[in-house]
């Protein structure tokens, strides 16, 4: 049993946006194994707190959610 990552080709490593840090992937999955969806969101200050798992390697994620900018 090896403990090799699972390789992106050149076209899904090109794509912007959250990327996992381990694949590359941003294909990221809830728990059930839904697409799109958080694990768990917690509140924190001035901010939101999710976590999501990568459908490619598996791979859980903590992202911070801010507002940028106000139009």
């Amino acid at each position: 049993m090896t403990d090799e990552k699972p390789k992106m080709d050149d076209k899904q490593k090109r794509k912007l946006g959250l990327q996992c840090p381990q694949c590359g992937c941003e294909d990221f999955r809830d728990e059930a194994g839904r697409p799109w969806d958080t694990v768990k969101t917690s509140p924190i200050p001035g901010a939101i707190r999710r976590y999501k798992i990568c459908r490619h390697c598996g791979k859980s994620v903590r992202t911070k959610e801010i507002i940028d900018k106000t139009y």
